[in-house]
């Protein structure tokens, strides 16, 4: 049940909205009306049958919703807030239904549209991401690293992905050495020829690894080589990651303060994920992009390598850095029966909570699938069998997308 109100008292500013019977519609006791419920995911708010319809007036106050009026409806409707909303600042803002679309509709269309146009308004006047994440859900090339580095573009592209993103290297012959997808050393030119056969088999390439440590002597050289061949490929981020054991934090963000101009120069992302060590959760990357402050730095969440090195629980972790992630690499793991990283939604992390607080965040988020097997079982020793997991795990993937930003939620 929504709590008291005498403290919060909430003036009324909507306007009053003719009704079906022409008579002036007024506040109606809450109680009578409105209950909500707030879970771990969301806030329900369950607007109860009547015969008319009142412009709502909704205030936040902390972390729950209060009522000083009504949205009276036909039939039962059900709003669902995204969790995000109760875990930023906010302050109170009222709504006001439109008129003009409220009188020309049909009563079973008002009620529609007046809860959809709630659910899409904001509930702080200064934050700009209540619109739909465009969420990119790309492969990278990792997981056919056995197989030579063009099998894994069609069969990231027969798995029926849109997106890719360059791995680390591929064996090219049976048996033989692993050659890097991208040289450190090669000139940006490469690195557009091999974005051209990407797209030419209808694949856009979206990010690629850096293969270096920030901390490593040749760190600031190689990682700068990275933004211009990801700028000629038209690449939007690089990816880079520290050591294990790293304790290097006053380097990093050195370095990172002079490789942020050169990534915004170049029209690209640097962006960090964890790996263990002292950056082994968002929330240590996030400090220390937040202390940078350059906006081509940002954070890559691997919510599959927080649980792993760390044993750190990626769900409360991931909202101590969502407003500074630009990018995720997708895996998921196990505790038990095996310790083991495995493909999205074969392990214990629930990634609806998991992509929850960036589902609004209103800018473009690859997802970049960086395992896709089942653990326990062997891996495939085949593509095709590389192929049909990494198609269960985009579906998986645009399902969990697809129900985090229903209109109905």
């Amino acid at each position: 049940m929504l709590p008291d109100d005498s403290k919060h008292d909430i003036p009324w500013t909507g306007p009053e909205i003719q009704g079906w019977t022409g008579e002036n519609i007024h506040p109606v006791a809450k109680d009578q009306q409105v209950s909500a419920e707030k879970t771990s995911l969301a806030y329900d708010m369950t607007i109860v049958p009547a015969f008319t319809l009142a412009s709502p007036a909704i205030g936040v106050h902390g972390d729950h919703t209060t009522s000083s009026s009504t949205a009276m409806m036909r039939h039962e409707m059900k709003v669902r807030f995204p969790s995000y909303l109760a875990t930023r600042p906010m302050k109170p803002v009222c709504f006001s239904l439109d008129r003009r679309r409220v009188l020309l509709a049909s009563a079973g269309a008002v009620a529609g549209s007046a809860v959809m146009g709630f659910c899409r308004s904001p509930l702080w006047a200064d934050e700009g991401d209540a619109e739909p994440t465009s969420f990119q859900i790309a492969c990278l090339t990792v997981p056919f690293s056995a197989f030579p580095l063009t099998r894994a573009f069609h069969g990231i592209k027969a798995a029926g992905y849109r997106f890719v993103a360059w791995g680390t290297s591929h064996r090219e012959n049976p048996g033989g050495k692993s050659i890097p997808v991208m040289p450190t050393d090669a000139p940006p030119s490469k690195a557009r020829e091999l974005a051209k056969q990407c797209r030419d088999l209808g694949l856009e390439p979206l990010m690629m690894f850096s293969m270096v440590y920030p901390e490593a002597p040749e760190g600031l050289k190689v990682l700068t080589r990275r933004i211009e061949q990801a700028s000629a490929a038209q690449i939007s981020q690089v990816l880079t990651f520290g050591h294990t054991k790293g304790e290097n934090r006053k380097l990093w963000i050195e370095r990172f303060k002079k490789l942020g101009p050169i990534a915004r120069d170049n029209g690209v992302l640097l962006v960090v994920k964890q790996h263990g060590g002292s950056t082994g959760t968002g929330k240590a990357c996030a400090e220390i992009v937040r202390e940078i402050g350059d906006a081509g730095i940002k954070v890559n969440y691997d919510a599959g390598n927080v649980m792993d090195y760390l044993n750190v629980d990626p769900i409360p972790d991931i909202r101590e850095c969502a407003d500074v992630v630009h990018s995720f690499c997708m895996k998921d793991h196990r505790n038990w029966p095996l310790d083991q990283d495995c493909g999205s939604g074969f392990g214990e992390i629930d990634h609806y909570r998991l992509l929850d607080p960036v589902a609004f965040a209103g800018r473009k988020m690859p997802l970049c699938c960086e395992n896709v097997f089942a653990p326990i079982v062997p891996r495939p020793d085949t593509p095709e069998g590389i192929d049909m997991l990494a198609r269960r795990v985009r579906e998986y993937l645009e399902t969990v997308v697809a129900g985090l930003q229903a209109p109905a939620r």
